[in-house]
């Protein structure tokens, strides 16, 4: 058993479960975040191209306002709430312009 103080949430009671090295929590700690991780990873959806409700399965209709958002959500459908995370990928791509091409241009000439 460990003599370290919980480090999660600045918690002061002894922390006796091994985390990483430096890192313990106490066993209320540890159960309350295990209890939480089972609760969300039971029906998270990762990465889709479309927001699924962990609930029903609804794919909803969502329009986020920021760039890269974590919101809260209520399903249209089961008027449950649920945690939406946004990531925006953004890929550029370029070529040149047809309205800068010259007269005289030779694709056998140009590098």
């Amino acid at each position: 058993m460990s003599d370290q103080k919980c480090s999660r949430l600045g918690c002061n009671n002894i922390g006796t479960v091994k985390i990483t090295d430096d890192s313990y929590w106490c066993e209320d700690h540890h159960k309350e975040f295990e209890r939480e991780y089972a609760w969300q990873s039971n029906t998270e959806t990762f990465r889709e191209n479309k927001v699924i409700c962990p609930y029903c399965g609804n794919v909803q209709y969502y329009y986020p306002d920021d760039e890269c958002a974590i919101d809260e959500y209520k399903c249209q459908e089961c008027d449950r709430k649920f945690d939406i995370e946004v990531e925006r990928i953004i890929y550029y791509s370029t070529k040149r312009s047809l309205c800068e091409m010259p007269e005289d241009f030779d694709p056998e000439e140009d590098d």
